[in-house]
């Protein structure tokens, strides 16, 4: 939104009614306003500070901004779904090296009988599941 200059201090200079009476933010770490310096072009509005110009420009940025948020939770979920499949699979993996390391020892006498390839079966197929 577009404020009019209006002089507050003595030393303030008054409103020029040759140029746009749109208030400008000074130069500097002060909070000092001034009149644009640009020559009036719609009323008392220059083209930079005429309120539907300003309007119509928020819009367009606030569309960008838009565009850009949707774009990064489409990107944020996607790399989400990355992780857990990556750490699905891990853990799949994990569970295939230790299949691999006591298939000697399941058939010692005294152990539960396990059906590795049956067992492996069923991982790979989980496995398949989750890349999708």
């Amino acid at each position: 939104m577009t404020h009019e200059y209006k002089p507050h201090g003595l030393n303030d200079p008054q409103v020029d009614s040759e140029r746009c009476v749109a208030a400008v933010q000074g130069e500097g770490r002060s909070i000092s306003f001034h009149q644009c310096r640009r020559k009036r072009k719609y009323g008392k509005w220059c083209a930079q500070h005429y309120p539907p110009n300003v309007k119509k420009r928020d819009e367009e940025r606030h569309r960008r901004w838009e565009a850009e948020r949707k774009e990064d939770e489409r990107r944020w979920r996607e790399e989400k779904r990355t992780r857990l499949r990556v750490g699905r699979i891990d853990a799949l993996n994990a569970v295939h090296e230790i299949l691999d390391k006591n298939v000697a020892a399941s058939d010692a006498p005294g152990t539960a009988y396990i059906s590795v390839p049956l067992l492996r079966a069923e991982l790979d197929a989980l496995a398949t599941k989750w890349k999708k």
